[in-house]
């Protein structure tokens, strides 16, 4: 593992926007596009099965979305398969560890 995958993505955009602050013409253009581009190339350096992990939030992360078929045209089977709010707050309460 790189030291650059133990910090925090996001630490590498606000350190890009402040050095986007702080430089003058041309430079200035530069580096505003040069500090995505570096996180992104530090967020490839992350191992596949990590780059999906934030590791650095206090829950895991859960995907919340339609089921996996094709979308009806009737609307109550396609009212059925868009994710309902008894879902989402299911989701959310597993997520945020109540209701175990």
């Amino acid at each position: 593992m790189n030291a650059l995958t133990h910090v925090p993505p996001g630490l590498y955009m606000i350190v890009g926007a402040l050095l986007i602050a702080a430089t003058p013409g041309k430079l200035h253009k530069m580096w505003s596009l040069l500090a995505p581009l570096l996180t992104l190339a530090v967020i490839w350096m992350f191992p596949a099965e990590q780059r999906l992990a934030f590791d650095w939030l206090d829950a895991p992360v859960a995907r919340v979305c339609y089921d996996d078929i094709p979308m009806a045209y009737a609307e109550n089977l396609e009212h059925l398969s868009i994710p309902q709010p008894e879902t989402i707050h299911a989701a959310l309460r597993q997520v945020a560890y109540r209701g175990r």
